[in-house]
Parts: C-alpha cells; sequence; structure tokens
C-alpha cells in the first residue's frame, strides 16, 4: 500500500488499512485523492517526511509521538491526531484544516503561519504555543489551555473557546469576531483594539481589563462583569448589556448602545 503523491511516493508500512480503501486502490476515485485514510506511526511518517512526502491528509496518527519532529508545511488536513504527542514539534506553515486534535500535547509546538481553520482541538495543551499569523477561524478549541501562548495576528473568527484558559495573553487586534468566549478565563487578558463583534462574552469576569479600542459591535455582555474595565473608545454599538456590571469602568470616548 502507498500514499499517492504527484511528485514523490514512499512506501508506508500501516498499523491498519482499510480493505475498502485496498480494493479501489488502483481506481480513479484513489488516483484523483493523494491521500489515504490508514493508521501509520511517528516513525512512518518522518521517514516519508525526509524522503519528500508532504501529503498526509486524512491519515490516522492518534496518540503517536511527534515530539521535536520537524513537520514543517506538511499537510495534514483531517488527519487524525486526537491525544498525539506533539510537544516542541515544529508545524510551521501546516495545514491541519478540519484535523481531529482532540486532548493533543501541543506544548511548545512551532505553528507560525499554519493552517487550522476549523480544526477540533478541544481539550488540547498549547501551553507555550507559537501562534503567530496562525489561522484559527472556526476551530473548536474548548476547554484547551492556552496558557503563555504567542498569540500574534491569529484569526479566531467564529472559533469556539469557551472554557478556554486564556489567562494573561496578550489578544490585543486579534479577529474574535463571532467568537464564544462563554465561561473562558479571561484574567488577566489585553484586549485593546481587538475586533469582538458579535462575540458571546456572556456572564464573564472582566473586571479590569483593558479593552480600549475593541469592537464589540452586537457583542453578548449580558450579565459581564465590567467594573473598572478599560473601555476608552471602544464600540458598543448594538452591544446586548442586559445586566452587565459597569460600575466604574472608564467609557471616555466609548459609542454606546442606543436606548
Amino acid at each position: 500500500m502507498k500514499i499517492q503523491e504527484p511528485i514523490f511516493t514512499c512506501p508506508i508500512q500501516p498499523k491498519n488499512i482499510l480493505t475498502e480503501i485496498e480494493t479501489r486502490e488502483n481506481s480513479q476515485e484513489a488516483t484523483a485523492n493523494s491521500s489515504l485514510n490508514t493508521t501509520v506511526t511517528g516513525r512512518d511518517l518522518k521517514r516519508c517526511y525526509d524522503q519528500g512526502q508532504r501529503n498526509f491528509s486524512r491519515i490516522d496518527l492518534a496518540q503517536e509521538n511527534l515530539v521535536w519532529m520537524d513537520l514543517s508545511g506538511v499537510n495534514l488536513s483531517q488527519a487524525n491526531l486526537q491525544q498525539a504527542k506533539l510537544s516542541a514539534a515544529t508545524l510551521k506553515g501546516a495545514n491541519l484544516r478540519e484535523a481531529n486534535l482532540q486532548g493533543a500535547n501541543l506544548r511548545s509546538v512551532d505553528l507560525k503561519n499554519a493552517d487550522l481553520c476549523g480544526a477540533h482541538l478541544q481539550g488540547a495543551d498549547l501551553q507555550r504555543a507559537d501562534l503567530i499569523n496562525t489561522n484559527l477561524s472556526g476551530a473548536d478549541l474548548s476547554g484547551a489551555n492556552l496558557t503563555d501562548v504567542i498569540f500574534q495576528k491569529v484569526n479566531l473568527r467564529g472559533a469556539n473557546l469557551r472554557g478556554a484558559n486564556l489567562q494573561g495573553l496578550d489578544l490585543s487586534q486579534a479577529d474574535l469576531t463571532g467568537a464564544d468566549l462563554t465561561e473562558a478565563n479571561l484574567n488577566g487578558v489585553q484586549l485593546q483594539d481587538a475586533q469582538l463583534c458579535q462575540a458571546n462574552l456572556s456572564g464573564l469576569d472582566m473586571t479590569h481589563l483593558n479593552l480600549s479600542g475593541a469592537n464589540l459591535r452586537q457583542a453578548n455582555l449580558s450579565e459581564a462583569q465590567l467594573s473598572q474595565a478599560q473601555l476608552y473608545g471602544t464600540d458598543l454599538r448594538g452591544a446586548n448589556l442586559e445586566e452587565a456590571n459597569l460600575d466604574q469602568a472608564k467609557l471616555a470616548g466609548a459609542r454606546l448602545p442606543q436606548p
């Protein structure tokens, strides 16, 4: 069984290959697809990567050990990496669209310029990960550990951050349009100039947070604790502030909802 690549093909010894795929290996459909839904070891993957293979879309690497591996530019779209060990791995520019990374160990992983659009990262450990210019739009990060993550120019549009640990992160200028942040830990987070239009911030403790210049148009801030928060120049037009606590909030220059 081979994983097909337009330029280079490297044979992989799979742990479990589906019979259905075997029967159509030489069919026109298989030729059109450049990857197979199969299970391999981390060592197999690295060996083929070092020989020039880059396309491992839909491959099964659940619970595999990829610690410290340099897989820059790899295509792991729709791959199964559930509970995989990826700490300190290099995945710069990698394609991880819709990949399953639930419960994966991604501590200190380098994901600069990587595409994780629609990726499943529920409960993943991303502590100290480098997410500069990373696309996480539509990703599910609910319950993920994001402690000390490097967020710069990150795209989190429509992301699910429900219950995520964002403590102390710099999310200034981040695009969180339509993101769900309910039950997230925002203690000490920097959110100045962030795009939070239509974001769900209901019930959050945002006491003392710096939201200066943030776009909160049509955001859900119902029952949010915003006492003593810095809201200088913040756009709150159309926001839901029902039962929100704005006691001693700094609102100079803010654009408020119309009564």
